[in-house]
């Protein structure tokens, strides 16, 4: 019995995959548990394009805005880059698909439905910070989907730089992490609704008239 994880929107960074020769495998909890783990090596799989990703655009003459743009259409992940001021000019291919709307339709994200309402004065301030600060940012977020549906991405960005120090453009890279939540919230479901179970039965146990015990699977007690 196998079950097979994506690690990023439709599996763009590869698949978690995991087995036992036990029936019935993944129970719920193991699923989500399956599902966070899944989640955080997207994560660390992110981290690792983005560093890649730094050592890339370090050494294209910034005069080549040209090669810029084919340098980020050629990543198997959401890129938008900004000017030093925040207006994103460039959106890569894989954005695009994703959120089905045009180039321009992502320059007016902090105004459009792009965002979910409710997570947009959060990002705002967030990237309000890091223009001021100058320095890198991350923020997860609910973004529209082409579908109509939001879906939650982690946004990783950093400036890129003339020789001279000053900010050339911005570089943003935009993860889907939506099955990551979902896991970690249907983990976090399951945990509580165990312990509510736990804490039921015991309730029950304590006023029963006579010795109840109860044991783990290897027979050690666990409650007298």
């Amino acid at each position: 019995f196998a079950v097979r994880l994506p690690l990023g929107l439709d599996g763009g960074l590869g698949f978690l995959v995991a087995g036992t020769r036990r029936p019935g495998f993944p129970s719920k909890t193991e699923q989500a548990i399956l599902g966070a783990a899944a989640s955080r090596a997207t994560i660390a799989l992110q981290h690792a394009l983005l560093a890649a990703m730094q050592e890339q655009i370090a050494n294209i003459p910034r005069d080549k805005d040209a090669m810029l743009r084919q340098l980020v259409d050629s990543i198997a992940a959401e890129v938008t880059l900004s000017t030093p001021d925040g207006e994103i000019v460039v959106v890569n291919k894989t954005c695009l698909e994703r959120t089905g709307r045009p180039s321009a339709g992502h320059s007016d994200w902090a105004t459009s439905n792009l965002l979910h309402p409710d997570d947009l004065p959060r990002v705002k301030a967030e990237w309000a910070r890091a223009l001021a600060a100058e320095d890198q940012y991350r923020v997860e977020v609910r973004s529209l989907c082409a579908d109509g549906v939001y879906r939650w991405v982690n946004s990783h960005g950093f400036p890129i730089r003339e020789a001279d120090g000053q900010i050339f453009r911005w570089c943003t890279l935009h993860l889907d992490i939506d099955d990551r939540k979902r896991a970690e919230e249907a983990l976090k479901v399951s945990e509580q609704a165990r312990a509510a179970s736990e804490r039921s039965l015991n309730q029950l146990i304590s006023v029963m008239p006579g010795l109840v015990w109860s044991a783990d699977p290897d027979g050690s007690a666990v409650f007298v």
